[in-house]
């Protein structure tokens, strides 16, 4: 069985390189997507190109919080990782993270979770309405969005347009489907990634709606999976200690330390080095501690 992290990264290079170096195995596989607007230097392209069992989407994305182009970035990893894995086990685990995640957890015992925990998913959902949200997050469902570089490209008349055909749609799906929200990070499979990519080829309309919605991210894989075959085999846990502050992740410092390690959590986010560094390197010598156990 391999470990398949996909790793969406916008900032601090080293940060990444670290969050690679604690979870590297022979038995790891990454993928990652560079954030468009992130120049890499010769030297970090180099490490890119030298590290053994990685791959880098080529195409990148100007990513955008709360925009769809989140999603774009990791339908890439997807097909990524599916292109690379011709004959995988379909129970081969396929792992979210962000280049500001770590692991709380050994390599070992992460790899023993999966294992035990074999053609299970992991994704935090809600029906809407939703309880953690404010207004149970309807306003998600109902509001047209759209950026102001991309507004830029349509008259006023084709605006409108695109508002009514996004109300259409909205009518039109939740006919058929029930939306679900949750956090934005999982652990699927290969089958389920599999689902996912031949669900938005051949549901056009599906993709067209979540274009124009707020924070989509939260809404677009746990709809589709929760709607699909798999939901009976969806754990309603995301696998990452995270705490909150006012509707955003807390950057965690050592004052989180105790109870980030004694989570039952294999993740942790976000960390930021330039904020507290010391909970980082705390990490890293218990990580250390754990493996030569």
């Amino acid at each position: 069985m391999k470990l398949n992290y996909l790793i969406l990264f916008h900032r601090d290079f080293e940060q990444l390189k670290s969050l690679l170096s604690k979870l590297h195995t022979d038995d790891s596989n990454f993928f990652i997507h560079i954030d468009k607007k992130f120049k890499l230097s010769p030297e970090q392209k180099h490490y890119l190109a030298h590290t053994s069992n990685l791959q880098v989407s080529r195409k990148r994305i100007d990513v955008l919080w709360g925009h769809y182009s989140i999603i774009e970035a990791t339908m890439l990893l997807l097909k990524l990782v599916i292109s690379h894995s011709p004959n995988p086990d379909k129970d081969s685990p396929v792992i979210l993270l962000s280049g500001q995640d770590l692991p709380i957890k050994s390599n070992g015992q992460i790899f023993e979770y999966f294992k035990n925990a074999r053609g299970h998913l992991f994704l935090d959902h809600s029906p809407f309405p939703n309880p953690n949200w404010d207004n149970g997050g309807l306003i998600r469902l109902e509001r047209f969005c759209i950026t102001k570089k991309a507004a830029a490209k349509y008259d006023q008349e084709a605006l409108v347009g695109l508002q009514k055909k996004h109300r259409r749609l909205y009518r039109l799906l939740t006919s058929k489907i029930t939306f679900f929200g949750g956090s934005q990070w999982f652990s699927l499979n290969i089958e389920a990634c599999r689902y996912i990519m031949d669900y938005v080829q051949e549901n056009r309309n599906y993709t067209r709606y979540f274009k124009f919605t707020i924070i989509p991210d939260e809404m677009f894989f746990h709809t589709i999976l929760m709607n699909s075959p798999f939901a009976d085999r969806i754990i309603n846990d995301n696998l990452k200690f995270i705490k909150w502050d006012a509707g955003r992740p807390k950057i965690l410092t050592i004052s989180d330390f105790d109870d980030m390690i004694n989570s039952s959590k294999l993740f942790a986010r976000k960390f930021d080095p330039d904020i507290d560094a010391k909970v980082m390197l705390r990490l890293n010598e218990v990580n250390l501690q754990m493996s030569d156990t």
